[in-house]
């Protein structure tokens, strides 16, 4: 079993927001999450995030959801 983990933080110091920037018709995160679905190498997809926002994204994908503290 290969369990995929994508950690993503609500700003960046570099691209705030960038996780939400719409790429096409899809923001990062979702895009991330497909490009994982559409590989199969992963038997399941995990998205940790300190923003809840980032969390239901990665629900409405039918992705398990961690949220970690903010640091």
């Amino acid at each position: 079993m290969f369990t995929a983990i994508i950690p993503v933080k609500k700003n960046s110091s570099r691209f705030p927001g960038k996780n939400l920037k719409k790429f096409g018709n899809q923001n990062l995160l979702t895009r991330k999450i497909n490009q994982l679905k559409d590989s199969g190498i992963a038997d399941k997809i995990i998205v940790s995030s300190d923003s809840h926002e980032m969390l239901e994204i990665a629900k409405n994908n039918e992705i398990e959801a961690v949220l970690r503290p903010k640091h």
